[in-house]
């Protein structure tokens, strides 16, 4: 991570997949964060965060993920309409104040592996913030890059975080499920 960014606690980025989990209502429990991140202002308050995540999977939903989501069609636009609903749906059902202005859908390669980036400018409050998330289908679940900053402060945080991004290396890796004595692997798919 860059100078000056803050690792966050586990117990904070916990409470993150708690929030997420009470406003959409999908359990976030497969969930699990290899790194987070965030820059603050003298004030405290965060303008920057960035996240990376693992989500446990069977291989056929990473598979069909891949072929119905990432290669589904050329403009995205049947994943667009749905995301625009979901968020509609979740913004009047949790009475949440956030209005979606604008969602951009686009193929992303990290490592030269490839997946589905998706952003939105939110206004929430007096501000307005760009979300962008990241998923990248591996073998038995999928990454999750997710990162956000002010809008305010734009031309400051692109380049730090294109910079994180062109770092990120993706290898073989694999995490032991104790509980089900199961072993999650974590490997780059191979474009048929």
């Amino acid at each position: 991570m860059p100078r000056g960014w803050t690792p966050l606690s586990k117990q904070l980025l916990t409470q993150a997949y708690n929030r997420t989990e009470a406003i959409t209502g999908v359990n976030q429990g497969n969930n699990k964060v290899l790194y987070g991140s965030s820059c603050y202002l003298e004030d405290g308050s965060a303008v920057a965060n960035f996240r990376v995540t693992i989500e446990k999977r069977n291989p056929k939903e990473t598979e069909d993920y891949l072929q119905n989501i990432i290669f589904a069609d050329d403009d995205f636009s049947v994943f667009r309409l749905s995301s625009v609903a979901i968020a509609k749906e979740m913004n009047s059902k949790h009475n949440i104040g956030i209005d979606i202005i604008s969602i951009h859908i686009e193929k992303k390669y990290i490592d030269n592996i490839i997946g589905l980036l998706t952003s939105f400018n939110r206004h929430e409050e007096n501000m307005i913030e760009c979300i962008t998330s990241i998923i990248i289908p591996v073998y038995d679940g999928f990454i999750k890059i997710s990162y956000s900053y002010v809008e305010r402060y734009k031309n400051l945080f692109v380049p730090i975080i294109n910079k994180i991004l062109s770092s990120i290396r993706i290898k073989n890796f694999y995490l032991y499920d104790k509980e089900n004595s199961k072993r999650h692997d974590y490997r780059p798919l191979l474009l048929k």
